[in-house]
């Protein structure tokens, strides 16, 4: 566990002076040292790490947030962050299922880019039946997801500049459409300090659909299969995420503690990757082919008009 927190460490040092995503980052790093994952002294800690770490980011993830925060959108912003997961979570797996990608890798793909970028795809992840294949597809779906949603981050201002977007517009835009929170608050900020504000809620919403939707994909994915593959029906880090949005929304949890604990929601998921990455030698991450690539990029283009759309039809 030191191991991986070390690396994740490492990685948001390169991050904070580099262009690269720390998430990225440490995925490679995690990648970089694949061959002592096997050993006894590091095996088990790196196991933990991939797994319960990843669990605890995704429960403290709940902390941000908060129902006063998206009530205070209105109904018209509301609509258009949950309508476009809706319709990217169905038109995504589809085109995903379309492409002759697995069922795992539809769901990992649609569910990754409608809610939440890397966190979703390893909350996906771990409730699915446990397969060979299922953590050299997750961490692949978090570098490819993670290369793109920054592509989309730099694109997309430009867009909302292009089509005249006041800054309640462009906020709303990026929060609904850009994959990772960090993205989202990012290409916010940099328009200006509303949209920076109005993204980051925005964002937010979509964030909150976390849990329900994981435990739908869960119920969804594991029907058929034997009984001792199926996880819980509802896992504890869904149960903790929704305890610490209700305590959130409550205002039981302070300002400075609520951001503390988005800060260590953060630093666990990056763990988590670190974790994951050690399991995936390079040549499976290169074997994960164009093809899925392309359906992401994809997904992202039907999350992205439906939004437009949305946007310019209220």
């Amino acid at each position: 566990m030191l191991l991986a927190a070390a690396l994740a460490l490492a990685a948001l040092e390169v991050a904070r002076y580099t262009v690269l995503p720390a998430v990225l980052v440490g995925l490679l790093l995690g990648m970089a040292v694949a061959p002592l994952a096997g050993r006894p002294s590091v095996a088990p800690g790196l196991a933990l790490s991939a797994r319960e770490i990843l669990r605890l980011g995704v429960a403290l993830l709940g902390a941000r947030v908060t129902i006063g925060e998206m009530a205070a959108l209105g109904f018209g912003a509301v609509a258009i962050a949950v309508g476009g997961l809706i319709v990217c979570l169905g038109l995504g797996f589809a085109l995903a299922r379309a492409s002759r990608l697995s069922r795992e890798l539809s769901f990992l793909t649609a569910a990754a880019v409608a809610i939440c970028g890397a966190s979703a795809a390893l909350a996906v992840a771990a409730v699915l039946p446990r397969t060979a294949t299922r953590s050299g597809n997750a961490a692949a779906t978090v570098a490819a997801i993670t290369v793109i949603g920054t592509a989309a981050m730099i694109a997309y201002p430009f867009l909302a500049a292009a089509l005249g977007m006041d800054e309640t517009a462009a906020g709303i835009f990026y929060g609904s459409t850009l994959h990772e929170v960090v993205q989202a608050v990012g290409a916010g900020f940099t328009h200006s300090p509303l949209a920076g504000e109005v993204a980051t809620t925005v964002k937010l919403v979509r964030v909150a659909c976390l849990a329900p939707v994981v435990m739908l994909i869960g119920w969804w994915a594991s029907r058929g299969g034997e009984k001792r593959e199926r996880p819980p029906l509802v896992p504890w880090f869904l149960v903790g995420f929704l305890a610490f949005a209700a305590l959130a929304s409550l205002g039981i949890i302070a300002g400075e503690v609520q951001r503390l604990l988005a800060e260590a929601s953060r630093f666990c998921l990056l763990v988590a990757i670190v974790g994951l990455g050690t399991k995936i030698a390079p040549r499976q991450l290169a074997a994960f082919g164009l093809r899925p690539i392309l359906v992401i990029a994809g997904q992202s283009a039907i999350l992205a008009a439906f939004a437009l759309a949305a946007i310019l039809m209220i």
